[in-house]
Formats: C-alpha cells, structure tokens, sequence
C-alpha cells in the first residue's frame, strides 16, 4: 500500500496521495463520512499521476514530482489551489 498523508500548514487539512495518482484533500474538522474530499484534477503533460508530499507555508500550492511509469519520476511540479492549475 503507498499511501502518504500530510498535515496542510494550519492543520486544517490533510493531503492523502492513493498509489501516486489520485491525491485528495480531506478537512480535519470532519468525520470520514461528512467528508467531499477535493480531488486534484490530472496535470495536463503528467498522465502518469503526480506524488505530493509538501504544502507552501500558506497552503495555497502543493509541490509533488511527476511519475512516467517507463522513466520514473520526472522532476517537480507546482500545484495551485487558487488557480486550480
């Protein structure tokens, strides 16, 4: 199983990465079954799915490396909450 969590900056959020490619958001103030968990859209060039695992100190971006199944990881990646992109 390789699944990865992590705590957004003020707690309010936990950024879960299911196998690299289905990354969702989940709010701490809510039971499980409370919860619509905010999937991150598939990054346009990366089909492969990204792996994140680290916030902004203001928790509007989340940095994650980008996964080729036939090359590996293929650098880093900059996802935007306020601009969804």
């Amino acid at each position: 199983d390789e699944t990865y969590s992590f705590y957004s900056p003020d707690g309010n959020r936990i950024l879960r990465n299911f196998f690299q490619i289905y990354p969702k958001i989940y709010e701490t103030d809510k039971a499980l079954n409370e919860q619509t968990p905010f999937q991150i859209p598939p990054i346009k060039d990366f089909a492969g799915g990204v792996s994140f695992y680290d916030w902004s100190p203001d928790g509007k971006k989340l940095a994650g490396m980008p996964v080729d199944a036939k090359k590996g990881f293929l650098g880093i990646t900059v996802y935007d909450f306020p601009t969804q992109t």
